[in-house]
């Protein structure tokens, strides 16, 4: 699995709300790396060939996803599966009895801009 964003990135570069150890926050990077990929159609793995502003948004993507799945429980969030209760700062979120049935987990708000303004999302054909 390819390494975009590294632990120093988030803790010294983004200031990450993740204060735990090392071994867990690489799992927490590698768990949103996942989703992102997934998010853009696996478009990330020619991250080198990105421009640097894209390269840069999809970094940030990466650790407001990680921040998203700290604040929802952790890793335990992402294993769970049941999202009824979602809060990211000052907003929360709750439904009755609400679970992830097709087995995605969900984008973080602050993460699916970022990566809507980079094109990375489009769902169709590249041109070639």
């Amino acid at each position: 699995m390819q390494q975009i964003v590294t632990p120093d990135y988030y803790k010294d570069v983004f200031c990450g709300e993740f204060n735990g150890d090392e071994k867990e926050l690489s799992k927490l990077l590698e768990v949103a790396y996942i989703i992102i990929y997934n998010e853009t159609c696996g478009r990330i793995a020619r991250f080198d060939s990105l421009d640097e502003k894209v390269q840069t948004a999809v970094k940030d993507a990466i650790c407001w996803q990680v921040d998203y799945i700290l604040a929802n429980g952790g890793l335990s969030f992402v294993h769970d599966g049941s999202f009824s209760n979602i809060s990211l700062g000052s907003f929360s979120y709750s439904a009755g009895n609400s679970s992830v049935s097709d087995g995605k987990l969900p984008l973080c708000n602050v993460s699916y801009v970022l990566l809507s303004l980079t094109g990375l999302m489009y769902k169709g054909l590249d041109a070639l």
